[in-house]
This record gives C-alpha cells, sequence and structure tokens, in this order.
C-alpha cells in the first residue's frame, strides 16, 4: 500500500481523528475517532447479480444475465 496518515476533523464530534488516505490498490480514505467512535473504512467486496441489477435499474441500464468476471485481487 501507498499512502499517508493525518490528522482530520471527526464529521460527527468535530474534535480531531486519525485518518489515512491510499492510493494502492486505489484511491481511498479511512477514518477513526477515538473521542465518539465514528469510523469510516473502505470495504472491498463484489455485489452478486441481484443487488447489481438493482443499481443498473437504478442507472436505467439492462439488467444482466450473469455475473461479469470478478477477479480483482485485493
Amino acid at each position: 500500500m501507498s499512502g499517508c496518515s493525518f490528522i482530520a476533523n471527526c464529521p460527527n464530534c468535530g474534535q480531531d481523528c486519525d485518518a489515512s488516505v491510499e492510493s494502492r490498490p486505489f484511491d481511498h480514505t479511512d477514518y477513526w475517532c477515538y473521542n465518539c467512535g465514528f469510523t469510516a473504512t473502505s470495504e472491498v467486496r463484489y455485489m452478486d447479480l441481484e443487488e447489481l441489477n438493482e443499481y443498473r435499474e437504478d442507472a436505467e441500464l439492462e439488467p444482466l444475465k450473469k455475473l461479469p468476471e470478478q477477479d480483482f485481487k485485493y
């Protein structure tokens, strides 16, 4: 992983919280507030066909009949 850690303002309590930005294998930022317990972390997963098609419907895209290849290694 490549990134850096820094202090950010907690979106819940406004106090200082730890944050970490990573750029590999993709850009994401995670937060941990030791004052109020707020946390926001990245979750890497794949949607199943039903969930993917729900999002595709919302985006006015045709539903898929089968999942595309899901082989991203993280």
